[in-house]
This record gives C-alpha cells, sequence and structure tokens, in this order.
C-alpha cells in the first residue's frame, strides 16, 4: 500500500511559521545532543550508599515556582539529549530550584556544554531509596552550601566520573539553586529511574541506556493534586493559537510493533554504539533523528502531520517533511525491516533508489 506523500507549499510554510513558536529547534538539538547522552552519564551502580528501602517512595515538594515555567515536555522525545528526560521551559528569567523529598545527593557535576568558552552549568543527582534515583540538569547558580561541594571549576565532560561525590542528606523543599535553562531553548532536565520499571522495547537488547529502559515520569511521585498540576503543563501551542495537550506523561520507549514508530538499528548497534534511528509520535507532529555513534546526523520534525508513524503499517510507505528543509522517506517492509532515504528540498514523488538504508528493530 502506497501513502502519498504530501508536497503542498503551505504546509511547508506552515512548518515554518511554526517553527518560530517552538522554543526548541534543530539547532537547540545538536547543540545540546550530548546531554545525557549515553556516553557522558553512566549511572548504574552509582546508588549505593546511604540509600533508604522504600517501595512507595513520593515527592512532597514543586522542583520550581510553576508559575514560571511555559511548558513541559513529555518523556519518549527523539529530538532532544535523552527521551527519558522531562524537560520544563522556563517563560522568562532565572528561576528557583527545590528538592523535590528528602534524599541524598550522591554527586555534583559542574560542566561546559557548548564548548569550552559557555558558562559551566551543575547537574545534581540524588538518591530518592535504593532503588530510584533523580537528576535535575542545567542548574546555573547552586547555593552557597552546594557550590563548597562541588568540582572548582567546569570540565568539558558532564560525566559524572569528573563530579564529585558529596554523599550528603538534603531536605524536601530545601533551596537548591537557580536556573534560566539552556541558552536556546532555556530548558532544565527532570529524570528519574527506577530500577523496578522497565519500559517496554520490542528487543530489549538493542537498549541498553538507562534512561531509555528506567526512566519513568517524575510526576507520578506526587499526589494527585501536585501531579495534576505539573500535567496541566504538558503542552505546546500550534501557529493558530491552539494548545495542544498531551494525553499523558509519555514514556522514554515508543516502539509499536507491527509500525515504523520507534527505534531501529542497524547491524550489532544498540542505543550506545552504532547506528540508532528513533521515529517518534509528539502532539501533533512527526519526529525522527539519526544518531551515528551517539552524535546526531539528522533531525526532522513535521507537524500537522496527517500520516503519524503509528499508522504506517507494514508494506506502507511515505515521506516525511521537515521544517529544515530536509525530508525523510520511509517504507516499512516487514515487522523487522524498514528501509530509508534522507535529502533536502521537497519530498520527491517516489521512494528514491538511491542512497537506501535498512535497519531492524
Amino acid at each position: 500500500m502506497f501513502l502519498k506523500p504530501k508536497f503542498i507549499l503551505a504546509t511547508f510554510l506552515f512548518g515554518a511559521v511554526v517553527v518560530l513558536i517552538f522554543n526548541h529547534t534543530k539547532n537547540d538539538t545538536m547543540k545540546d545532543a550530548t546531554v545525557g547522552s549515553p556516553e557522558t552519564n553512566h549511572q548504574e551502580n552509582r546508588y549505593t550508599q546511604g540509600c533508604v528501602s522504600n517501595a512507595k517512595p513520593v515527592f512532597t515538594h514543586y522542583i520550581t515556582d510553576l508559575s514560571k515555567i511555559e511548558k513541559i515536555a513529555p518523556l519518549g522525545g527523539v529530538s532532544g539529549g535523552s527521551p527519558g528526560r522531562s524537560y520544563l521551559t522556563i517563560k522568562e528569567g532565572k528561576v528557583p530550584i527545590y528538592a523535590p523529598a528528602d534524599a541524598v545527593l550522591q554527586t555534583i557535576v559542574y560542566a561546559r556544554r557548548g564548548g569550552d568558552k559557555t558558562p559551566g552549568e551543575y547537574g545534581l543527582y540524588f538518591s530518592l531509596t535504593c532503588d530510584v534515583y533523580f537528576l535535575i540538569d542545567h542548574i546555573d547558580e547552586v547555593t552557597e552550601k552546594l557550590q563548597k561541594l562541588a568540582p572548582e571549576s567546569p570540565s568539558l565532560s558532564s560525566a559524572t566520573q569528573f563530579g564529585t561525590n558529596p554523599n550528603i542528606k538534603i531536605s524536601a523543599g530545601e533551596l537548591l539553586g537557580f536556573s534560566d535553562g539552556t541558552p536556546m531553548a532555556h530548558t532544565f532536565d527532570f529524570l528519574v529511574e527506577d530500577k523496578n520499571n522497565v519500559a517496554f522495547h520490542i528487543n530489549p537488547k538493542r537498549w541498553t541506556w538507562d534512561q531509555t529502559t528506567k526512566a519513568v515520569c517524575p510526576y507520578n511521585y506526587y499526589d494527585k493534586d501536585k501531579k495534576t498540576t505539573y500535567l496541566q503543563l504538558i503542552r505546546e501551542k500550534g501557529s493558530n493559537n491552539t494548545d495542544y495537550i498531551y494525553s499523558d506523561c509519555g514514556s522514554p520507549s515508543q516502539d509499536v510493533a507491527g509500525t515504523v514508530l520507534g527505534g531501529w538499528f542497524q547491524g550489532d548497534s544498540t542505543n550506545t554504539k552504532g547506528n540508532w534511528l528513533a521515529i517518534g509520535k509528539m502532539f501533533n507532529w512527526v519526529e525522527v533523528t539519526i544518531r551515528r555513534d551517539l552524535n546526531f546526523s539528522f533531525s526532522l520534525k513535521e507537524y500537522d502531520t496527517k500520516i503519524t508513524p503509528d499508522m504506517l503499517k507494514v508494506g506502507q510507505e511515505t515521506c516525511y517533511q521537515g521544517y529544515g528543509n530536509n525530508w525523510i522517506w520511509l517504507r516499512l517492509v516487514t515487522d523487522n525491516k524498514l528501509e530509508s532515504v534522507i535529502g533536502t528540498g521537497m519530498c520527491p514523488a517516489e521512494f528514491p533508489n538511491v542512497g537506501v538504508e535498512y535497519w531492524e528493530r
């Protein structure tokens, strides 16, 4: 079955207009690609000292003043640094960052995220229990108490081995510092990982990065009222001033069997080595990225798409047109075989036979 690609110029122009409205741009994605990437945050076996056992841990305090937050991105986005993180966009200026619960501050990372001439940012890693830990990232200033415990100068890597390990108790609601977010997107990150909750993937052997397997919705750890307040901010606004509301908090996995939605790989690749094609559905758009040896080599978003990736079944194909004047044609051959071609300009009239790449689950 052939699904006709979209050639209408108005649709393309609409995408160009929409991108001016959304805070996340392709450049943001590429700039922040290493933030939370598999090579920079190996978290396994780190939270062992000072942890407590608690089968049902809770967050009791908001992590910031939510009146100053424009929106929150759901988990599962494939064009950001990590599909396991929740990204909070700041309206303007700096916002306070608070500890959401009594926890143990295990690691403080202080790193330059955009090169040796950019300011340093802090990442704070906590253990909530022996099985649940969380990270608040992209903090511009920490309190004097934490600054004394942090690295004296910023590293060029956000890898945790370059951080300090204070292993101190932090009280719920304690002020940790202030953030104005990343330079372009103005977001800071909230990540929660639970060893007892493993996300579904069609081929688990491909997924070796904790942030794609153990990440969970941070807001599930709040009571009903606070969770609702957070979830109401999981939204986007289109060019016609329409609010697009996400149905839930999302998941780090978008794998759906029998469709193109989710993760695809080449050879013995995993999401920490080799080539990884990620196809996602967010709000009213499709987003596609290709990482080659952990580096983004291709990124695309098509807004108001009529053919979402979960609709593209075996034997079907379509071309997605990105607002950045690029495209990707996808053809699902079998449940476990996908063909793709990428290019610039407008979508071609039919599936090209040059530059075809082959992917598997």
